[in-house]
């Protein structure tokens, strides 16, 4: 793990470490070497939750990586603007996740938190 700058605090789940980086999601495994690293074109990362053995990452849009892997196993799109304030929570099988909208650019945000079964 030398050099990695983490972006936002990191999750630990399955004896991984999760780290959201400027370019990428690197899992950790329980001796400290690289087990996967997912690329991320995505923009404004904004933190992790674990459930299920799925690693849920808040941003444009929210996505879920399987957490063995790194693959990417869906995003949550929206067809307006918006992102998501800070990370997503899971609790009992239920996705969390604040998320900031606005139907066109140069309008004001409607902030809610939204849950994703």
């Amino acid at each position: 793990m030398d050099g990695i700058y983490a972006l936002r605090e990191p999750a630990v789940a399955g004896g991984r470490l999760f780290v959201l980086t400027a370019d990428d999601i690197v899992a950790y495994d329980d001796a400290g070497d690289e087990d996967w690293r997912a690329a991320s074109d995505r923009t404004q990362l904004t933190g992790m939750a674990f459930g299920g053995g799925t690693l849920y990452v808040g941003g444009e849009p929210v996505f879920a990586l399987d957490a063995e892997t790194g693959a990417v196993q869906f995003e949550l799109t929206e067809d307006v603007f918006h992102l998501t304030y800070g990370a997503p929570i899971v609790v009992d099988d239920v996705l969390y996740a604040g998320i900031c909208i606005k139907d066109e650019a140069g309008a004001m945000y409607d902030n809610s938190v939204r849950a994703f079964v």
